[in-house]
């Protein structure tokens, strides 16, 4: 068994200037962490079972830092774990780096050549000039993921959002969000950006050290930052020397984003049979996943039933699709209504709920969907709300059918 050096530790953090508040936290911390290396099969175990416990995001900035400076207070006297804690955490956070750049690849689909751009975004340019501006855009875009991969440390991937974008990618785009910091802080000038120094520094996100870190990777995919190390000017500019029109279509596209990048935020909406954001998700699916999801979306329409477009976030995030009974419930996230649920990236799922009601109701067509659908059936994961697994469209079209009944859905007039 490792002990903590529960005594001398806090004092050390005195000394180096930690707030208390901190300081208090990290003794709890050890507390915990000292657990886990009770536990714990070996001490590289206990600290991956310590970063990875699931308490949100201040938890895991917090561990984090807690550990940064454990090792740091560790050199000296015991540099073997000071290095184990140094190695687990750079392996869990390289892996999480790489799982969310492979989910933010994957919803980079190519801008199709014949694309019509919103007229609203071109600002002067043709709308050739547009599209093959974007398409740069997504190269350098895809550029960054890679480089990100290869070293996450060095774009300051060492923090919370990086572990939980691990895990859905989307929810976290950190390059999209330095991108439209840069465009959105600062004053046009042709090409160019003129961000103010102070302007930008008061986000949240250029706050952070990790935030920051981002911007002198970007001079290695194309862009170009002048004057940002100059500490006598106020501000720098943002370019794209090599494809100039790269900024100017960048600014076009931070005007409607949201969340995931994808050329249908600049497509013209007059082209466009469904809302972008769904158009965004569904790119990226597999045909037959994306043709139930249009299914769902149109025979949904026939009876009130309307995409969750306020619940936008978890719906980027989580691949989630939402068909809401409209209903005065006045929830922000997960509505009180009823709601017809399709779900998965490779595989259709459904989660729906079915009451007592019906199965007393529409006894012949509660016992062919249990037939059908067994194991939906045999644990529900919650109270009256089922899931159905790996359904195809014929599927999806039995189930809205009981879900029509459950909630005695009319079509429109």
């Amino acid at each position: 068994m490792y002990a903590l050096k529960h005594m001398t530790f806090p004092k050390y953090l005195q000394d180096k200037g930690r707030k208390q508040n901190f300081i208090d936290q990290c003794k709890l911390l050890m507390e915990q962490l000292q657990k886990d290396l009770n536990e714990a099969e070996s001490i590289h175990a206990a600290i991956g079972k310590f970063i990875l416990r699931d308490q949100g995001f201040k938890h895991l900035d917090n561990s984090y830092m807690f550990l940064g400076d454990y090792a740091t207070f560790c050199e000296g006297h015991d540099d073997e774990f000071a290095e184990t804690i140094r190695n687990v955490c750079n392996d869990i956070y390289a892996r999480a780096a790489r799982r969310a750049m492979d989910i933010l690849r994957s919803h980079v689909v190519p801008i199709p050549q014949d694309t019509k751009i919103n007229p609203a975004l071109l600002n002067g340019l043709t709308n050739e000039e547009f599209v093959y501006a974007f398409r740069t855009l997504q190269e350098i875009v895809l550029a960054i993921y890679d480089e990100i991969e290869k070293a996450p440390a060095e774009w300051g991937w060492h923090h919370s959002a990086a572990l939980w974008a691990g895990g859905n990618g989307g929810h976290h785009n950190r390059v999209m969000k330095i991108l439209g910091l840069l465009v959105g802080s600062g004053q046009p000038d042709g090409n160019t950006e003129i961000i103010d120094k102070k302007h930008f520094g008061l986000f949240d996100f250029t706050k952070k050290e990790n935030g920051r870190a981002m911007l002198p990777g970007l001079r290695n995919v194309g862009f170009e930052l002048e004057g940002l190390e100059d500490k006598k000017s106020k501000s720098f500019s943002f370019s794209c020397p090599d494809t100039p029109n790269v900024v100017p279509v960048l600014r076009g596209f931070m005007q409607n984003w949201f969340q995931i990048f994808s050329y249908r935020v600049v497509e013209d909406p007059a082209e466009q049979k469904y809302w972008a954001g769904f158009l965004a998700i569904t790119d990226k699916m597999p045909e037959d996943l994306r043709e139930i999801h249009y299914w769902v979306y149109d025979e949904g329409a026939k009876y009130g039933q309307t995409l969750l477009t306020h619940n936008t976030y978890d719906f980027i995030c989580y691949d989630h699709v939402w068909y809401e009974k409209p209903g005065k419930t006045g929830a922000e996230h997960y509505p009180a209504a009823k709601h017809f649920l399709v779900y998965g990236v490779e595989k259709a799922n459904v989660r729906t709920q079915f009451t007592s009601v019906f199965f007393k109701r529409f006894t012949e067509k509660a016992e062919e969907m249990k037939k059908r659908f067994p194991a939906a059936f045999s644990i529900p994961v919650e109270k009256n709300t089922y899931t159905f697994e790996n359904v195809t469209l014929k599927d999806v079209q039995f189930l809205f059918d009981m879900y029509k009944l459950e909630n005695k859905l009319k079509p429109l007039t």
